[in-house]
């Protein structure tokens, strides 16, 4: 009997083998049998691609604002005189710098004969602003809103 309880601890003394570790944040793999789509993959690969054909920008000066503008594009500034589809006086913009993508003309404040040609896209008005007023201890609060006119202008000409 004495044989029989040794053999009996030596075998509950015996380690079992540690389970591999599993990191925290690990998924299972999936073992999906469909195929991407090539479609998606084109697209994505097309977008990598796109490269800036023309360097040229300008930065100038209008409506209070300062622009970077590039030739084609449009941008949203605040109200101008102008209606729809008149070129942008040269009296209401100044030109601050001018890149044609090699070399670079930085005004002493404004560049000297630079053209922007600019045309009135829209006029409009813009999204609503809320503001509001509180005082502390008073009750009183206040709410105005107000949707301001803005206009939307298209760079034709960078000379």
């Amino acid at each position: 009997m004495a044989n029989e309880k040794s053999a009996t601890k030596k075998k509950t003394t015996v380690k079992k083998a540690a389970p591999k570790a599993v990191k925290a944040n690990a998924k299972p793999a999936k073992t999906s049998t469909k195929a991407k789509p090539a479609a998606k993959a084109e697209v994505k690969a097309t977008k990598a691609k796109v490269v800036k054909q023309n360097g040229g920008f300008a930065v100038i000066e209008i409506a209070g604002t300062q622009l970077k503008v590039e030739e084609g594009k449009k941008y949203t500034i605040n109200k101008i005189d102008g209606a729809k589809g008149e070129k942008v006086s040269a009296e209401l913009y100044k030109v601050l710098m001018t890149s044609d993508g090699d070399s670079i003309n930085v005004g002493k404040p404004y560049v000297d004969g630079a053209k922007v040609e600019l045309k009135v896209d829209t006029q409009k008005r813009d999204k609503k602003v809320d503001t509001r007023t509180f005082k502390s201890k008073a009750r009183y609060r206040r709410k105005r809103a107000i949707r301001p006119m803005i206009t939307r202008i298209e760079v034709t000409k960078i000379a």
